[in-house]
């Protein structure tokens, strides 16, 4: 069946571009945008839509998040300029938007690298926080937590605000289709919007999890998910995989989570020659 077209991607890609010449009198979420024009929105759904499906409108505002970044990755639009957030459940920690006097004591001093660690959930984020933040903090690089297209947003930032302070992306995801591929996804995105960086998939890999969780950590994932096609020809060996089933991050403990990005940070400061650089 053909799906019905009722003008609404139109209607929002017009939005989005009005609003570069329109933006926000003050920082919203793209979910504060979608509220302010419901009336307008509301006339726009045929009343049969809204009969049908009483999920219309998480529906109409996921692709107002999709079509932004999409406007975005081809140049056309700008989340700083719109002044929107894509309130996508993101949360971040970076030292670049602090003002940071670095000490002089090789002893005391933190190196800054430049390095950032994406995760895609924020129980993820809320195990890794500890390394980044606070006084005890191991590293004075980055950590990011974001997924589906608010990741636009986040490389947005980089490329506006530190494009210089950010040479590699360690992307710690689940192992499904959607996290195994999501570094490809971020990699393409920062080309299309005209970053050079490079990103690395860390894990998670069923190897990394403990052998006696590995069973009681399955995630079923979707077998209709686009992705999941190749992710079955990745790993056609993987009996489990076959059958439907991923690994979970959270199968990890938080103690196990930040060894695991130390040893990560660790190796791509060695990789990438970061550990040559002299501290101011």
């Amino acid at each position: 069946m053909r799906k019905r077209i009722w003008g609404q991607k139109s209607w929002i890609i017009d939005y989005w571009l009005k609003r570069m010449k329109d933006p926000f009198p003050e920082p919203y979420s793209i979910r504060q945008a979608f509220y302010k024009e419901l009336p307008e929105i509301s006339n726009l759904v045929p009343e049969d839509v809204k009969l049908s499906s009483k999920d219309w409108p998480r529906n109409f505002y996921n692709r107002m998040c999709e079509y932004l970044s999409d406007l975005v990755l081809e140049g056309k639009a700008c989340y700083k300029t719109i002044n929107v957030l894509d309130d996508s459940g993101a949360s971040k920690i970076v030292w670049q938007e602090y003002e940071f006097v670095e000490m002089h004591n090789p002893e005391e001093a933190w190196v800054e690298y430049p390095i950032e660690v994406w995760v895609e959930n924020n129980a993820t984020y809320n195990s890794c926080i500890g390394l980044f933040d606070g006084d005890k903090r191991l590293f004075q690089t980055n950590l990011v937590s974001t997924r589906g297209p608010a990741k636009t947003q986040q490389i947005e930032s980089i490329k506006l605000t530190r494009s210089e302070d950010v040479k590699v992306i360690l992307n710690f995801t689940d192992f499904d289709p959607s996290g195994y591929d999501m570094p490809r996804d971020l990699q393409n995105r920062c080309k299309r919007i005209g970053l050079k960086l490079d990103v690395k998939h860390i894990g998670i890999l069923p190897h990394q999890i403990p052998e006696e969780r590995r069973t009681v950590s399955l995630i079923r994932y979707k077998k209709r998910d686009p992705r999941a096609q190749r992710f079955r020809e990745l790993f056609a060996k993987d009996p489990l995989v076959q059958k439907g089933f991923g690994y979970e991050i959270q199968a990890l403990m938080p103690p196990e989570i930040r060894e695991f990005t130390t040893k990560h940070i660790l190796a791509a400061i060695r990789e990438y020659g970061f550990d040559k650089r002299e501290s101011a």
